[in-house]
């Protein structure tokens, strides 16, 4: 794996789609990553850990519970 990471010098995108998200809305980040040259991301979910990381950047997310899985 680690071959792999540095192998390229691409940026790594990962998409976290909060619960209330839609399908469109996915078909929506993936068109933006095509038209933006994002060559390589993956799609996870958005976990409890990750609320916090969002709310030290100010970002709010609805529907998200728990502190930690």
């Amino acid at each position: 794996m680690q071959d792999f990471l540095a192998a390229t010098d691409e940026p790594m995108v990962i998409i976290k789609p909060p619960p209330e998200s839609n399908y469109r809305n996915l078909v929506d980040i993936i068109d933006e990553m095509n038209m933006s040259g994002v060559r390589r991301y993956a799609i996870d979910d958005l976990r409890p850990g990750d609320k916090a990381i969002l709310a030290e950047a100010g970002i709010q997310v609805p529907g998200l519970k728990g502190e930690e899985e």
